[in-house]
């Protein structure tokens, strides 16, 4: 019986000629291996995720450097920006601002865009007299300007002139074609003198304006020279209107210094060069001023880009350009801005000074100089700086603007020794001694009364008068004393771009102190991306595809954030849109790259494993994406091995198709059965059927579903839920329940075995505990038994009657392995 056992025992083991069991056997997988095999992706897979991502991240990252370069910079740049710490700013600048003219009808800015020469000589006069650095001028200068005053009147009695004349011509006309004296004949000759007398008056008054209007820019153009740092950009338009005509704009040719300059492409101001470089070389006016303070200030090509070096007594100070040769000023935001004078108070400061000195002239008329010594005059002291004035305008010089600020010192003095001297106290003791005097009479009485009271009211205005021009005179000195002014318009209401004054006074702020943003050189731009790309690429090679989404966001959001911070914490700018859309890049492909190998990965799964296990637990295995089909992985299982008797009869000796059939329908059942109950098919050969409970595709199918690694020993074993137990258990209530099982025999075993896939013998089991499990079942119709089982299964089901019937031994016949009949209880 033995002989005969051990011959079964070779002959069987031809069943799967594919895998050699030992060999299988070797391929188990240490504890190393297992943790890799956690792994969503193989490292074949997770190498081809991080290439593809790699690459992606790369081309990426390599055309946002190309776009940005420069930087080109936009809305979220000058959102970071309000997040900069405020610029420190240079107490030297002053801005003059013009009142804002609006728009007319036709939406173009009016002429209160431009300033008046005699507007320009009040500010000037004003500066010489504050002792101001200098004075850049960011608006046009009226050419035809409109004035007041005396002169206006003087225009006014033009106009009178000759639209008197006019008239009169009209009416002398019409009185001698009514009477009579022209002729019909003679009236279009009339007509045509009156026309010409229309033109000589037309143009009387043209001429007239013209020389108004050469008056005041000549003496602006004095006063200019007399102060000496007056500074007027040369792309500055100047609006033309004669003769009714449109509008017509005229750029200053050859201008040697610009003060507009070009905003970015959407409109929004963000950099301004000090040397247009790339056109015509100008310079902008602020640099061209503030570079004659330092020794040498030039644009140099530093290691990290251009920069513009400026070196004063052994300082030397760097300010990075962008590639353009443009600075990236810090704008002022918050509350501490520029300081702000209005043009209308100089415009005050002058008036109110002329009607000081009319006040003062009424004084002297009024007897009020009787105490003072002619040298102590105010009005002496006045008329004698407006000399000097007026020779300055003339001649110009360091000596007479000297003596003319000594004159204008000289008159201040007298004036206040005047309004705060013993003056009023010795007129008011004058009029108090002739009103104790007894000669004067009561009307005399009164008469003194009166001039005394008045005396003390107009004193008292004179000195408030006084006081005021004197504290609006000591704050214009502090404001202005060594200031550099920037007279022009305010920024237009709802603007988000400050206004031509304030970008020079930006730029005038940002060469004072030394201070601006710094743009990254293209090079430093480009490691940093492809540093994001591949640290995006590595980290995400390895995880699922949902985790790669999450995990890619998080450290997109992380990137950005540290180069946002960044910038606003140190002011250097390397993009954060640049390593951001890298990554995202690198995501998208790590992403669709995961889908793709999962997709085909599932179609593998599903052709490997779709015959094997019922479509719940495919889709489970799916999930979890292994045991992939090119790997061999051991597993403790029990194996049934699953005969039907009469099968291999009806196809031998009977019809064959008969014998095909029986064949279907026998295999059909058994994978409905042992499916739905959870087992695994492994394979069929003629009336020979494996299936398997306990296999890593059902392990992995119900690690998902129950949350929890299924059959350990230690927690399952106690409760039956062991492989064997189950196999055991169903097969009982199978052969209970299931008459089409009548003609089956069962033979089973427990142990390690090894599973794998190809693609001639599908999903398969090998390994000594397969081996017995098929020889049993080949050997239960012998000893009238139904179902067979070793003693590791036989000792596992205590509860379960056994009957022991013989032994298996292997070809050596040194291992002997007995066998037990499990005895089905019959009825249900």
């Amino acid at each position: 019986m033995n002989a005969t056992l051990v011959g079964i025992f070779l002959m069987r083991r031809r069943y799967h000629p594919d895998l050699d069991v030992k060999q299988a056997l070797k391929t188990k997988p240490d504890s190393a291996e297992k943790e890799k095999s956690m792994a969503v992706f193989s490292k074949t897979q997770a190498l081809v995720r991080f290439l593809v991502s790699l690459a992606a991240a790369t081309v990426t990252a390599v055309g946002l450097a190309w776009f940005f370069a420069g930087p080109r910079l936009g809305p979220h740049y000058d959102f970071l920006l309000r997040y900069r710490p405020a610029p420190p700013l240079s107490r030297e600048l002053v801005l003059i601002e013009m009142k804002d003219s609006g728009k007319n009808a036709e939406g173009t800015k009016n002429a209160g865009e431009m300033v008046e020469p005699m507007e320009v000589t009040s500010v000037l006069r004003t500066l010489i007299e504050m002792d101001a650095s200098a004075l850049i001028l960011q608006v046009p200068v009226l050419g035809l300007s409109s004035v007041g005053g005396s002169a206006r009147e003087e225009l006014l009695n033009h106009f009178d002139e000759e639209f008197a004349l006019l008239e009169r011509n009209i009416r002398s006309l019409f009185q001698a074609i009514r009477i009579g004296s022209v002729s019909p004949t003679d009236s279009e000759r009339y007509v045509g003198d009156l026309v010409s007398l229309t033109e000589r008056g037309k143009e009387r008054l043209i001429a007239a304006l013209e020389q108004r209007d050469q008056i005041d820019i000549q003496l602006m153009e004095k006063t200019a020279a007399a102060y000496g740092n007056l500074w007027e950009a040369g792309d500055l338009r100047f609006p033309l209107n004669r003769n009714g005509d449109a509008e017509h704009e005229e750029a200053a040719p050859g201008a040697p210094h610009y003060g507009k300059p070009r905003p970015d492409k959407d409109g929004v101001f963000r950099r301004i060069a000090p040397v247009l470089t790339e056109e015509t070389g100008a310079e902008h006016i602020v640099y061209a001023l503030l570079k004659q303070r330092y020794n040498a200030a030039i644009v140099e090509d530093a290691e990290d880009g251009p920069a513009l070096m400026l070196a004063r007594n052994g300082e030397n100070i760097f300010l990075p350009l962008d590639a353009r040769g443009a600075l990236l000023p810090e704008l002022p935001h918050g509350e501490d801005t520029f300081r702000r004078l209005p043009l209308e108070l100089f415009l005050e400061y002058e008036k109110q000074e002329q009607e000081l000195y009319r006040a003062v002239a009424a004084a002297e008329a009024g007897g009020y100089f009787a105490e003072l010594a002619p040298e102590e005059y105010p009005s002496a002291w006045y008329y004698y700086a407006h000399a000097l004035w007026e020779d300055l305008l003339e001649q110009g010089g360091e000596e007479n603007r000297f003596r003319w600020l000594e004159a204008r010192s000289g008159y201040f003095k007298a004036l206040d020794n005047f309004i705060n001297g013993s003056s009023e106290t010795e007129l008011v003791a004058e009029y108090e001694r002739l009103l104790s005097s007894e000669s004067l009479g009561e009307a005399a009485v009164g008469r003194v009364v009166s001039l005394r009271n008045e005396f003390i009211k107009s004193f008292g205005e004179l000195r408030e008068q006084y006081n005021r021009f004197k504290a609006r005179r000591n704050d214009l000195q502090t404001t202005l004393q060594s200031s550099l002014c920037i007279l022009g318009p305010p920024p237009e209401p709802g603007s988000r771009n400050p206004s031509d004054a304030e970008i020079s006074a930006i730029l005038a702020n940002t060469i004072l102190t030394g201070r601006a943003l710094i743009p990254q050189a293209n090079r430093n731009i480009l490691i940093c991306a492809l540093g994001a790309a591949f640290i995006i690429a590595l980290c995400l090679c390895r995880i699922s595809v949902p985790a790669t989404f999450c995990t890619g966001v998080f450290l997109m959001i992380l990137t950005g954030a540290f180069f946002s911070w960044g910038f606003i914490l140190t002011g250097y700018w390397l993009d954060p849109l640049i390593p951001t859309g890298t990554m995202a890049a690198g995501m998208a492909a790590s992403c669709f790259s995961g889908l793709h190998i999962l997709r085909r990965q599932a179609s593998g799964l599903r052709r490997a494993y779709g015959a094997a296990i019922t479509p719940a637990y495919l889709r489970q295995v799916i999930h979890a994406g292994k045991p992939l089909p090119h790997e061999i992985v051991t597993a403790k299982a029990a194996i049934i091995a699953i005969r039907g008797r009469g099968i291999t009869a009806a196809e031998s000796w009977g019809d064959p198709e008969e014998g095909a059939r029986k064949i279907a329908e026998f295999r059909r059942t058994v994978a409905e059965h042992f499916k739905n109950a959870g087992a695994t098919i492994t394979g069929f050969d003629g009336d020979l059927a494996t299936v398997v409970f306990g296999s890593p595709l059902e392990r992995s199918a119900l690690q998902l579903i129950n949350k929890e690694i299924p059959y350990e020993d230690d927690i399952h074993a106690r409760t039956n839920q062991t492989p064997i137990a189950k196999a055991t258990g169903f097969i009982m209530e199978l052969l209970r329940t299931a008459p089409e099982t009548a003609s089956w025999y069962f033979g089973i075993d427990t142990g390690e075995a090894a599973f794998s896939y190809s693609p001639i013998t599908g999903y398969t089991v090998s390994g000594p505990p397969a081996i017995r499990a098929r020889i049993l079942s080949g050997l239960a119709p012998r000893y009238k038994a139904r179902i067979l089982v070793t003693g590791r299964v036989a000792e596992t089901v205590e509860a379960m009657p056994v009957r022991r019937l013989n032994v298996l031994s292997n070809q050596t016949g040194n291992s002997k392995e007995p066998f037990y009949e499990l005895i089905v209880k019959r009825g249900r």
